[in-house]
């Protein structure tokens, strides 16, 4: 098997143990006992929990984080990619539409696999604890309103990824840092006033001493923000 093979499970795996080994950190580092400096802003139930809030949401990411490292090394170990690889290919387009349909299909198999974790995540973890402000209908729009975007921004984006690789050989990876470097830069504001307020809904700060403390420390720090 090619060294990168080896250099590929070798980063998953390490990626995996560290979120592992922080994640178990900073659940053994949770206090029950509130501190003085938030004693005029929390009240001890509600730090006790947003404790046990974090700390069921962090041993639920041990299980999904468990389950998408056996999902990814299968994928690798089984000729999965491959499988998917040799399927899109007899449809007879050409590399980089071939690509795309091949990102295609895994993204929406990985999603549907993980449908289920989604589900249980907001509807019965965030449910619990007070902050699920969903419902059914509202979760499978937003899913579609995801898979939309993914097409209209996620699939040019893509494409000019597969044009570089093609085209340019072994400077194609600057061609795709400046291009990349460039689109974070450009998504910003575009994620702000676009894409966010099509799954969240923002209302201005209203008047009082919180606004007016945050805009005296904005224009202590030249920090400017034109809505808050």
């Amino acid at each position: 098997m090619s060294v990168y093979f080896y250099i590929i499970i070798g980063v998953i795996l390490f990626e995996y143990i560290l979120s592992f080994i922080v994640r178990t950190l900073n659940i053994q580092s949770l206090d029950p006992t509130l501190p003085d400096e938030f004693s005029d802003t929390f009240d001890n139930d509600k730090y006790l929990k947003s404790q046990e809030y974090t700390i069921t949401n962090s041993k639920f990411s041990y299980f999904t984080s468990t389950f998408s490292l056996i999902i990814s090394l299968w994928f690798i170990l089984s000729g999965f990619y491959n499988t998917v690889d040799l399927y899109v290919r007899n449809y007879g387009f050409n590399e980089i539409l071939t690509g795309l349909l091949f990102f295609a299909f895994l993204f929406v198999i990985s999603d549907v696999i993980r449908l289920p974790l989604s589900l249980y995540q907001t509807f019965v973890i965030e449910e619990k604890y007070g902050f699920n402000k969903t419902t059914y209908k509202l979760f499978f729009t937003d899913k579609l309103k995801e898979y939309l975007l993914t097409i209209i921004i996620g699939g040019p984006v893509l494409y000019a990824i597969l044009y570089f690789w093609g085209s340019y050989g072994s400077i194609a990876w600057l061609y795709i840092w400046v291009f990349l470097t460039s689109f974070s830069i450009i998504m910003q504001p575009i994620y702000i006033n676009f894409i966010a307020p099509m799954f969240n809904k923002f209302t201005p700060l209203e008047d009082g001493e919180l606004l007016d403390r945050i805009k005296k420390y904005l224009n202590k720090v030249d920090f400017p923000v034109k809505k808050l």
